[in-house]
């Protein structure tokens, strides 16, 4: 899994002559178990594509994390991932080569850029 990633890296790269009107990238969301970039634990992720300055319905990504322990009761009302739904999530390293997959050579764009990124980064570490 880790050559899996690797290779992704290594290929990962940007265009710096494509501008944003002409563009993919995928704008992404994820879900935790709560606010805390140490202890907390992402729960999913969520992404959808923009091409060429719009949304592309078909191109989208969502995927729930397999978690050993159910968030916080409190936590679900918030994402309304139910413990059934964490507990029979993807295992997080397929979820997140396949995240990788969708995403390929793409920036990515959020709302809450350092939360997302260092949650995806945990997770991928």
């Amino acid at each position: 899994m880790a050559q899996r990633r690797d290779v992704w890296i290594q290929a990962a790269g940007s265009d710096l002559g494509v501008t944003l009107d002409s563009a993919r990238y995928v704008v992404v969301d994820v879900e935790t178990t709560g606010l805390d970039l140490v202890r907390d634990r992402l729960i999913a992720i969520g992404a959808c594509v923009v091409e060429n300055g719009r949304v592309t319905l078909a191109e989208s990504f969502e995927i729930v994390l397999r978690q050993d322990k159910v968030s916080s009761k409190d936590n679900i009302l918030i994402h309304g991932i139910g413990g059934e739904a964490q507990r029979e999530g993807v295992e997080p390293v397929e979820a997140l080569l396949r995240f990788l997959d969708f995403l390929g050579k793409s920036p990515l764009v959020a709302f809450h850029v350092t939360f997302d990124q260092t949650m995806i980064k945990m997770a991928m570490f």
